[in-house]
């Protein structure tokens, strides 16, 4: 885990502020959510008998919107109201917050995936010219053998003329397959094209 966190930082430059800001957004966005479960609760209770008063963070917002004289109550409807008002903000503020998160994270996670793709990329044009060869080599040769030329064995298996036939193929194609496939092993050993197996 470690290890992933570490390349991830590493290949985050630029971009580390949004991470921390997306971290944030998340927590705004989990306060808005539980907030709304806070008002609608406060709503069950303003319509229970006696009506209670919102709880702490809403009842001091309540007093700002619907200033009172010290002593007096709240009349249900302008709680009830205000509290409405509250849910309907608060939902907003969650659509928002949403959306940015997620805007952010796409767009982060976009340009990592291609500042990967490029470092890979980069990696593999430093790779040596022979191995890339060797390989498109053997791709070639077992591609060869798929597309129906016998599959010959190699010099340790046995002689060049106990190739297995298949049957319904002309022996020309068979020696033709025979040819490319020992040419092709010759390529891949490293030993010249005239050198016998």
């Amino acid at each position: 885990m470690t290890v992933l966190i570490r390349i991830m930082f590493r290949n985050l430059k630029g971009y580390r502020f949004l991470v921390i800001f997306i971290f944030i957004v998340t927590f705004l966005e989990v306060l808005a959510t539980a907030n709304n479960l806070v008002v609608i609760k406060d709503i069950f209770n303003a319509l229970g008998t006696p009506p209670r008063e919102p709880s702490s963070p809403f009842n001091y917002l309540l007093n700002w919107f619907d200033p009172l004289r010290p002593g007096q109550k709240h009349p249900t409807t302008t709680i009830i109201t205000f509290l409405i008002i509250m849910l309907v903000v608060l939902g907003l503020l969650d659509s928002a917050l949403t959306y940015v998160q997620l805007f952010l994270t796409s767009r982060i996670a976009q340009n990592l995936s291609a500042r990967l793709r490029k470092k890979l990329f980069d990696q593999l044009q430093r790779l040596s010219l022979h191995s890339v060869a060797a390989h498109d080599l053997q791709r070639r040769a077992l591609a060869s053998s798929l597309r129906g030329y016998p599959l010959l064995p190699t010099r340790h298996q046995g002689s060049r003329k106990e190739g297995i036939q298949v049957p319904g193929r002309s022996r020309r194609r068979c020696r033709r397959g025979r040819r490319r496939h020992y040419r092709t092993q010759s390529l891949l050993a490293g030993r010249p094209r005239g050198h016998a197996l």
